[in-house]
C-alpha cells in the first residue's frame, strides 16, 4: 500500500498510530489513514530546488506538524516552521542564513523544537558532532543551546518526566 502515494522526502507516523504524515517532494504535507483517505494539509513547503522540505516530525498532542526547511550552498539558510494539522496554517519557529539545520523533533510538552545548526554542510564535521538548540515551537524568542556536543543521532536523545537526557562529550 502507498496511502500518501509516491516520490515523498520524509514520512512518519501520528503519535498515536492513527495516520500517517509525509511531505512528497512537490512541497505538499499529506496525510492517510494507513488504508487510505489521502489528503493535503499544507502546499508550498520549500518548493525551489534550493529549498527542500527535508523532514518533518508530529507533535505529541498530534495537532501540529514541525517541517525542516534547510538548504545548503554558498548561503546556508534553515528554515523551522510548524504546520496546523487541521488548518494546514503555516507559522516560522526559526528563519536563519549562514547555518543549515537539522530536525531533532518536539519537546514532550509540546512547546520546543529541538535541532542541530550547521556553519557547515559537511558530512563528516556532523560526524563530530554539533550543540544542540531549542527554539520555542510558536516563533516567540531566541533558540537557546540545550547541550553543548552531541552527535546527530536522535538515539541519543530521552526525555524522561519533561528532562532531556543526551549522551554528550566534547570528543
Amino acid at each position: 500500500r502507498m496511502p500518501l502515494g509516491s516520490g515523498l522526502v520524509a514520512f512518519t507516523w501520528a503519535p498515536d498510530g492513527s495516520r500517517l504524515y509525509g511531505i512528497t517532494g512537490g512541497g505538499e504535507l499529506v496525510s492517510a489513514a494507513p488504508t487510505g483517505g489521502r489528503r493535503v494539509v499544507a502546499a508550498g513547503l520549500g518548493t525551489s530546488a534550493a529549498t527542500t522540505a527535508r523532514s518533518l516530525a508530529i507533535s505529541p498532542d498530534g495537532r501540529d506538524a514541525a517541517v525542516d526547511i534547510s538548504r545548503c550552498g554558498e548561503i546556508a539558510a534553515t528554515e523551522l516552521l510548524t504546520v496546523d494539522l487541521r488548518t494546514g496554517r503555516l507559522r516560522t519557529a526559526l528563519r536563519q542564513t549562514g547555518e543549515y539545520a537539522t530536525l531533532t523533533g518536539w519537546s514532550p510538552d509540546g512547546r520546543w523544537l529541538l535541532y542541530w545548526p550547521q556553519s557547515i554542510c559537511s558530512a563528516s564535521l556532523a560526524a563530530d558532532g554539533f550543540p544542540l538548540y531549542a527554539v520555542a515551537a510558536g516563533g516567540e524568542g531566541h533558540p537557546v543551546r540545550a547541550v553543548a556536543q552531541t552527535l546527530l543521532y536522535p538515539d541519543f536523545l530521552a526525555w524522561c518526566a519533561g528532562r532531556l537526557i543526551a549522551a554528550s562529550t566534547p570528543d
